[in-house]
């Protein structure tokens, strides 16, 4: 007899499923025209975007745990040779 109300609500979930109406449902968004893709353009402003100041990457986020993490894993990480 536990069974009969978990047994009643999927019932009652299943039915009200199938009224669900999927009509009128169409994507949002347009496909991209080829023509108007530059790749190379959009890496070389990528590129110029970029600051290679020699700094490690996470250095950019300014976040003093994340220096202390990373510190940790390069102070704990076996060299090349152990590897």
């Amino acid at each position: 007899m536990r069974h009969a109300p978990l047994a009643a609500a999927l019932a009652a979930l299943i039915s009200v499923a199938g009224c669900a109406s999927h009509g009128g449902l169409r994507p949002a968004g347009k496909p991209l025209d080829p023509a108007t893709l530059d790749a190379g353009r959009d890496i070389a402003a990528a590129v110029r975007d970029t600051s290679d100041d020699g700094a490690p990457w996470w250095r950019a986020w300014g976040d003093a745990q994340l220096d202390r993490l990373m510190a940790d894993a390069q102070r704990q990480a076996p060299g090349i040779r152990a590897a």
